[in-house]
């Protein structure tokens, strides 16, 4: 009982070149794309900081001590998420 396997022919240079040049462009797009999200992601928390600050310190934003209290509420929220600004109450 003889289980010959049948030799393997290998597989090409154009073949394995094209397998890793495909793979290294996979992975360097793949770095692209964290670092864009990371840094997006960073940049639209700066932006909405600063626009619900600028809603809180708008003279009359808030009509009613219920609203102006729900509006420093968010602020105050906002500026715990981020401690390791320099964003304090006033």
């Amino acid at each position: 009982m003889s289980s010959a396997a049948a030799p393997r022919t290998p597989r090409s240079l154009q073949t394995r070149l094209l397998t890793t040049v495909l793979a290294l462009v996979l992975v360097a797009w793949g770095v692209a794309a964290a670092l864009a999200w990371h840094e997006t992601d960073d940049e639209v928390s700066d932006l909405l900081d600063a626009h619900l600050a600028q809603t809180v310190a708008r003279p009359g934003a808030c009509s009613s001590p219920r609203g102006e209290k729900a509006m420093y509420a968010l602020w105050w929220a906002s500026c715990n998420r981020c401690a390791a600004r320099s964003c304090r109450p006033a």
